[in-house]
């Protein structure tokens, strides 16, 4: 009987997450997830676009075209992927860590726009992550072992051109994760140097330039990963990993965004203050109409469970996290499954489906494909997941298409 009523509720998700795919003649009003391969070892890096379709009783994700963007990957931070609407445009981007660029495509057509490097960017050991809003890319460059940090602002022109604004050369710390407010004011960035849990925000000044309020810091030992920004712009929630020993403790930090851009104390959720919860935090990814917040833990040294995406009840007002009693272990986890980056399907309501990005060791990329039960948030694996790009490396970002609203 209990068997009976779980493969009941695995058909009535499915059928949720098909009905997304269903109307998809084309690829602005289709559902798509494009990737970073960061295809480590390999002359070139790819990007590959997958499609949304397959049946109510087996929705997949089919690789549509595979992108050779050009640059060398090596490791990137999260996130590497972007899509933005620029116009009548369509924009895609996506890091090269190694070459130090970002490469630039008009989508859906694919055609590749050109490779733009900053000239004042000097690493040797580099690492990048990249954010883009409105007319703005939003790119950092990190030098891990030599340092050097720099954060930099360029401006999205027509046809997807890019044109450098502004660069900031920032002190020490590595920056890891970025989000921008709704308004496109605030721009929020975690440093993920080992034990400093230190994170950030800067005000968005018109033409690109920063005014830069921190950096704030959580508690030693620690890192500070993922970050989200509420639809309203009032809160940011960061996901901190207490990873420098074993046993370990990870938790959510919110924090209020003031009007100038600073923020203010955080409010700590920690695994034992969420009742029912006991999953590792890293990456954090609020669904659209902002009832639910999905976490997963990423990837360090320390925890050796598998890959575990969870589903956890938020609000604003009262500020709270709870445990839904909802998480799904990740099929075909083994010692070497990585998953980071997550996206919704779709832009409204519970988010439909969730894609995580997934790679296992350096042998095989692939995005797993979650549907989520609208009502609790529960998510359920689809049949045919995980879905591989054919290619390997370091596949910890991803992007969907249409993108959720916020």
């Amino acid at each position: 009987m209990r068997e009976t009523a779980k493969l009941s509720l695995i058909a009535v998700l499915i059928v949720t997450v098909f009905t997304i795919a269903a109307n998809s003649p084309s690829a602005s009003s289709g559902h798509y997830v494009v990737t970073n391969e960061n295809a480590e070892g390999s002359n070139s890096n790819a990007a590959t676009v997958f499609k949304l379709g397959g049946s109510r009783l087996n929705p997949v994700l089919n690789v549509l075209n595979t992108l050779s963007t050009g640059g060398l990957p090596s490791y990137s931070t999260v996130p590497n992927v972007q899509l933005v609407r620029n116009g009548s445009d369509i924009c895609l981007f996506l890091t090269h860590s190694e070459s130090v660029d970002v490469a630039a495509f008009v989508y859906p057509a694919l055609s590749e726009v050109g490779t733009y490097t900053d000239p004042s960017v000097n690493v040797t050991w580099p690492s990048l992550s990249l954010i883009a809003h409105g007319q703005y890319l939003f790119v950092g460059y990190n030098d891990t072992y030599n340092g050097g940090y720099y954060l930099a602002s360029w401006g999205v022109e027509s046809g997807c051109k890019l044109t450098l604004l502004n660069t900031v050369h920032i002190d020490n710390l590595n920056l890891n994760d970025l989000a921008v407010s709704p308004n496109g004011q605030t721009l929020v960035v975690t440093y993920s140097n080992t034990a400093s849990g230190i994170f950030d925000s800067f005000s968005i000044q018109p033409g690109g330039s920063f005014v830069e309020h921190g950096p704030y810091f959580t508690m030693n030992s620690s890192q500070v990963i993922g970050v989200d920004i509420t639809k309203d712009g009032k809160f940011s929630i960061i996901g901190i990993r207490q990873d420098m020993g074993s046993p370990s403790t990870d938790m959510l930090a919110v924090l209020p965004i003031d009007p100038d851009g600073t923020l203010g104390s955080p409010t700590y959720f920690s695994e034992n203050a969420i009742a029912g919860y006991s999953n590792y935090t890293a990456y954090v990814a609020l669904s659209p109409d902002e009832r639910f917040l999905y976490v997963d833990y990423g990837t360090d040294g320390f925890h050796t469970t598998f890959p575990v995406t969870t589903t956890l009840n938020f609000t604003e007002n009262p500020l709270s996290i709870t445990y839904t009693g909802c998480s799904t272990t990740l099929k075909d986890s083994d010692a070497g499954l990585q998953a980071s980056g997550m996206a919704t399907a779709s832009p409204s309501g519970s988010g439909g489906a969730l894609y995580v990005s997934e790679y296992f060791g350096s042998n095989a990329n692939a995005v797993a494909l979650l549907a989520i039960d609208s009502t609790t948030g529960c998510t359920t694996e689809a049949p045919s997941s995980p879905f591989y790009t054919g290619q390997s490396g370091r596949l910890n970002s991803i992007v969907a298409w249409p993108p959720r609203p916020f």
